[in-house]
């Protein structure tokens, strides 16, 4: 845990910086086929810190540790996206493809380190040890791991498509509702917190009566003991707007 703690923290101090900054998108602007930046950071923290790690902990102690990181790192995730006070529909949809890029990674987060050769193409920190404990042992694929990563990107995802694809016109705003309501649900069959569905509002730039009305619907709709945990943690302060 600790050291999964480490790492997280690393990536998070990270996540502060860059994911706000890196990019500030207009609405018209053409989608770049280059990732953003803090997820090229995220790429060499992993396949620096984690490979490392993989390399001289115990194999049966890697799923417990990949597991800390991503219960860690996704909330944080989430929480620095959704802290930006202001998404265009092009910063929106950059961030759809920055999250599946996200999963991508985590999806391989078990194997950083852990492929003979190749890892060492990809981890040159490896190439820098002396000693390789875990050098050419096996390790198989955990599914637990990697059905917890793709249920908790797709609840993300579904936060994103909200906002992109519901109307903002006062007299649809009943639609917002419905759409989240639809689209959203955890494993145990619940829907998304009504908390969330208001800072979805905020960013796409109601009002605040017309967020009120969002949220009267949706309670109407979905019973609170029929809701999920929120999954955006609560800003103080607000991030810049990403247009």
């Amino acid at each position: 845990k600790c050291m999964a703690q480490n790492i997280t923290e690393k990536i998070g101090v990270m996540f502060d910086r860059e994911i706000a900054s890196c990019r500030r998108w207009h609405e018209n602007e053409a989608s770049s086929s280059d990732r953003s930046t803090y997820l090229s950071a995220l790429k060499a923290i992993l396949y620096n810190d984690v490979a490392l790690v993989h390399e001289v902990l115990l194999v049966s102690y890697h799923n417990t540790m990949n597991s800390q990181i991503e219960r860690r790192l996704l909330p944080k995730y989430t929480a620095c996206i959704f802290g930006i006070r202001r998404l265009s529909v092009q910063g929106v949809t950059e961030l759809q493809l920055d999250t599946r890029e996200l999963e991508r990674l985590l999806l391989r987060l078990p194997m950083i380190g852990m492929e003979g050769e190749s890892s060492e193409s990809e981890c040159p920190v490896l190439l820098q040890m002396n000693v390789r404990p875990n050098q050419n042992k096996s390790v198989r694929p955990y599914n637990p791991y990697k059905n917890e990563v793709t249920r908790q990107i797709s609840k993300i995802q579904c936060l994103l498509k909200t906002i992109n694809n519901t109307p903002n016109t006062p007299d649809r705003l009943d639609d917002i509702a419905i759409f989240y309501k639809d689209v959203f649900s955890d494993k145990n069959g619940k829907k998304g917190h009504f908390q969330d569905l208001s800072r979805i509002c905020e960013i796409k730039g109601l009002r605040k009566h017309e967020i009120q009305s969002v949220i009267t619907t949706y309670n109407r709709m979905v019973a609170l003991h029929e809701q999920s945990k929120p999954m955006i943690a609560a800003q103080n302060n607000k991030n810049d707007d990403l247009f």
